[in-house]
C-alpha cells in the first residue's frame, strides 16, 4: 500500500498532523513532519510525505530488535 502523497491526500485518508521535529540520527539529521495515523501511531514522514524511515540513513538505529519465540 502506498501513503498518501500530499498533505491533503494525508488528511483525507484520516492522517492528523502532530509536528515538526528533526530526525535523531547521528547522520541524519533530516527534517521531518509528524504525523498521527487513523490508528493513533505517531509517524514521521519528510517534508514531501514520503515516510522518513525510507529514506533516513540511519534506520537500523531506530529498529527495535526482535523478540525470540
Amino acid at each position: 500500500m502506498a501513503f498518501p502523497a500530499t498533505r491533503a491526500d494525508l488528511e483525507a485518508a484520516g492522517y492528523r498532523f502532530d509536528t515538526v521535529g528533526r530526525c535523531r540520527g547521528n547522520r541524519c539529521r533530516g527534517d521531518l513532519e509528524w504525523w498521527v495515523s487513523p490508528r493513533g501511531a505517531r509517524i514521521p514522514f519528510n517534508p514531501d510525505h514520503t515516510p522518513h524511515h525510507a529514506t533516513c540513513v540511519d534506520v537500523a538505529q531506530f529498529r527495535k530488535p526482535r523478540r525470540r519465540a
